[in-house]
């Protein structure tokens, strides 16, 4: 009732205001005040509204939910169109007027076919829609958000000790060692303010992770799409990188659709965590605020410098991939529970988490937002590696990174920068 507000389920369309901001350079969506989307609207019939109601929802567009099987069948229709509209707006506002030479010399890979400002609803514009649209809940309820952090050790780990498993080589490829990491005891929640805000958006998420899910039902093409994406990305290394995969946040919003091991799979997850590496190493060193000099590879087998300055410059991302990961194996994904068992417990709730889901929420919300050391990020999400080990794994992101063309012409440039920071013998590295 209190989720629902005063709409009659067998009646009415419960739908969510969002604000279409429009498209990018890579033509993705993006979407601003998603942490006030916990607001509902009646929009049966838009213009019985109050003249100030829609002052103020102008800018609006309204994205039906599902409540149950019933009100689902009965909205279908009108959650499809509405997409499409979604879709068209966003070309739309991208271009004013709609540049219609500029869309089509787009890259293959980031043309909607059909085009989609002809209002025609294609069941992958729901798939890349709704990845999107919970993508960038995430971003914003995460990478919002801060927390102090007790600084562990110089290298952000909470010992230096040698492991015997901590066996990465200079040079390695994406698909080095990985290994389970160590049980370790689980923080609590940190405070009542930001638990209430942290169940609202977990509200928000399952009740797009239902329409998704619903979606899925209904048009099978979109399972099969989401599936054969995440094999292409496990299973292939050059399908990992930006130009094939744009947004790795979405790829983990495409496995709770996938058939598949999902997260479990060990392949899957090497591959990810190196590709989050490989990108992250264009955002530390891109941007002047940043730490270019880490493209300096230096020779020391644990490097205290890169270690630290590397958590400090990716604990949004970490933050953002672990969130992810929890609702992916923790809630989606459950002890490898299929979608459809998973789109009958929404409907059973009305869309709504469960008890278990809103007391796991705040017990991975303190671990995410309390996360101090790598190894509070390996244990999230499945792996493990020492400091040797990891210091490896970062110089060969860098050499990646490199040959990926995420990064040109800047290593030169940074050899000379880190001496003072970090004295190493010799007269260069490695790679020289």
């Amino acid at each position: 009732e209190e989720d629902l507000g005063v709409a009659v389920v067998h009646e009415d369309t419960i739908s969510l205001a969002m604000f279409l901001k429009g498209y990018g350079e890579q033509n993705r969506v993006v979407r601003e005040r998603m942490e006030k989307a916990c607001k509902w609207h009646n929009i049966t019939d838009p213009y019985k509204l109050s003249a100030n109601v829609v002052k103020n929802l102008t800018p609006y567009r309204f994205l039906p939910l599902i409540v149950d099987e019933e009100h689902g069948d009965r909205v279908l229709k009108l959650l499809e169109e509405e997409i499409s509209r979604m879709k068209t707006q966003s070309y739309v506002t991208y271009k004013c007027p709609v540049d219609e030479h500029a869309y089509l010399n787009l890259p293959s890979e980031f043309k909607l076919k059909p085009h989609p400002l002809n209002m025609v609803f294609e069941p992958l514009h729901a798939l890349d829609f709704l990845a999107c649209t919970m993508n960038s809940l995430v971003m914003k309820l995460v990478g919002g958000r801060t927390v102090s952090k007790p600084v562990a050790s110089s290298s952000r780990f909470q010992t230096v000790k040698e492991d015997k498993q901590d066996t990465v080589k200079e040079g390695d490829s994406e698909d080095s060692k990985l290994e389970t990491a160590p049980e370790a005891s689980k923080p609590d929640g940190q405070g009542t303010n930001q638990t209430r805000v942290n169940e609202e958006a977990l509200l928000l998420y399952c009740r797009l992770h239902h329409a998704l899910l619903f979606l899925a039902k209904k048009h099978p093409e979109i399972q099969r799409e989401a599936t054969a994406r995440v094999f292409a990305f496990a299973g292939d290394p050059q399908r990992r990188t930006k130009r094939h995969t744009p947004n790795l946040g979405e790829l983990l919003i495409h496995l709770l659709v996938a058939d598949g091991p999902g997260w479990a799979d060990a392949t899957l997850r090497r591959a990810f965590v190196a590709e989050v590496l490989d990108r992250n190493v264009s955002w530390f060193v891109a941007n002047e605020r940043k730490y270019p000099e880490l493209l300096y590879l230096e020779q020391e087998p644990v490097a205290h410098h890169r270690l630290f300055e590397t958590f400090a410059a990716s604990i949004t991302s970490m933050r953002i991939v672990m969130f992810q990961v929890y609702f992916l194996a923790g809630v989606g994904r459950r002890d490898g529970c299929p979608p459809g068992q998973m789109l009958h417990l929404y409907h059973s709730s009305c869309g709504r988490p469960t008890a278990a889901m809103r007391e796991g929420l705040r017990r991975a919300w303190g671990e995410i937002m309390g996360a101090a050391t790598f190894e509070d990020y390996f244990r999230v999400v499945g792996i493990w590696y020492g400091p040797r080990g990891f210091s490896a794994k970062l110089r060969n992101a860098v050499r990646r990174a490199i040959a990926k063309g995420y990064l040109r012409g800047l290593r030169p440039a940074a050899l000379g920068l880190r001496p003072g920071l970090e004295p190493v013998p010799g007269e260069a590295d490695e790679e020289g």
